[in-house]
């Protein structure tokens, strides 16, 4: 018996990211079904990625958009911990909310690498900031915000965006 709540949770997962737009693949019945002998069911999310480049947007099935601007030069308000860490950039950010309810962008998350290194986030004072907003953006509404990186080389910029979970795939965002 006490495999049914497991089986309950699997089922909730499974529908809760097929409403998302997920593709939920479950294996066949097997006892055990994981290495560790417990007999819980494991799933597969298939999930691909898209990508595009800087100024396009990136758009999921529930209708959400997401266009991440090249990286630009930007100049601190305040002196960075390490001077030689690299380039500081913004890249100008847009949510456009057609999901036909209301989004939480507070579940954004961007990441960006370039010279084939991870880029770090920093504050980037009264122009924005390093993360997504706080404000719920209506249906029909978009809105706009900047977040700063330092990077090696802006040229070779990658920025992944992931609009929240479960169920979003990353976009990727290129030159």
């Amino acid at each position: 018996m006490r495999a049914m709540p497991n089986r309950a949770c699997v089922l909730c997962l499974m529908i809760s990211l097929s409403v998302s737009g997920c593709h939920v693949l479950a294996p066949a019945r097997q006892e055990p079904t994981d290495r560790y002998g417990t007999g819980v069911e494991l799933i597969q999310l298939d999930i691909p990625g898209q990508t595009t480049t800087f100024g396009h947007s990136a758009r999921w099935e529930n209708g959400l958009e997401v266009v991440v601007g090249a990286p630009e030069p930007y100049e601190p308000t305040e002196p960075l911990p390490d001077e030689n860490a690299g380039i500081p950039v913004a890249v100008a950010v847009e949510v456009r909310n057609h999901t036909g309810s209301n989004y939480n962008p507070l579940h954004l998350f961007l990441s960006a690498a370039s010279g084939g290194e991870e880029a770090s986030h920093f504050d980037i004072g009264a122009r924005g900031r390093f993360r997504a907003p706080l404000t719920t953006v209506p249906n029909g509404h978009s809105i706009r915000f900047e977040m700063a990186f330092i990077m090696t080389d802006a040229t070779q910029a990658v920025v992944d965006v992931i609009p929240g979970m479960p169920g979003y795939r990353t976009a990727t965002f290129t030159h």
